[in-house]
């Protein structure tokens, strides 16, 4: 895009979108010195319940043109039921991925998700807990790592996030369990 010697460093990124009453479309380009990613995607609501689309990558400096799928279904009297599926080459390390989101309550969602390509697979399964103070996350892998989060909002400008993993096939003691805080200052 620019060819000036002080732009090679530097990451170009243009994108625009826009929604329409039942689709929305984006193009995108990504590039430094001369190569680039070129993105068109699209999503289309199908119906009431099922929206579905495709992205499409071409890396011209490669040759490349890879599309992406991806769809969701959401079920119930209140939408409480929610399916969703992607299949994208251009992922490397995940490049499938099917997911299950259940909300039993207005503060409880409970949540699934496999993922994977062709070499190896993870499957997770969480909830979240939403209070008037903030909310908790937690998850399990199939590789036997939980996670826990609890995010604390206070006055719109304070956002206190404790986080914890562990570990539990890891067999160095002091590497079993990890704990963090975060303290974030803004318009919240």
């Amino acid at each position: 895009m620019f060819n000036d010697d002080q732009c090679k460093e530097v990451m170009q990124v243009i994108g625009l979108s826009r929604d329409f009453r039942d689709s929305s479309v984006g193009l995108r380009f990504q590039g430094q010195a001369g190569q680039g990613i070129y993105t068109l995607t699209y999503m289309q609501s199908l119906s009431k319940f099922i929206q579905a689309g495709f992205q499409m990558n071409y890396m011209p400096a490669m040759g490349m043109c890879q599309f992406g799928y991806a769809g969701y279904y959401q079920i119930g009297n209140k939408m409480e039921h929610q399916f969703s599926a992607s299949y994208s080459p251009m992922q490397q390390k995940d490049n499938f991925n099917a997911a299950y989101v259940a909300k039993p309550s207005k503060r409880l969602q409970m949540f699934t998700e496999f993922k994977g390509n062709e070499q190896s697979s993870e499957f997770l399964a969480g909830f979240r807990i939403k209070f008037m103070e903030g909310n908790i996350t937690g998850y399990m892998t199939s590789g036997m790592k939980a996670y826990a989060t609890y995010v604390k909002n206070v006055e719109n400008f304070l956002k206190l996030e404790f986080n914890s993993n562990v570990n539990f096939l890891e067999k160095r003691p002091q590497a079993q369990c990890n704990f963090g805080l975060n303290l974030s200052v803004g318009m919240m």
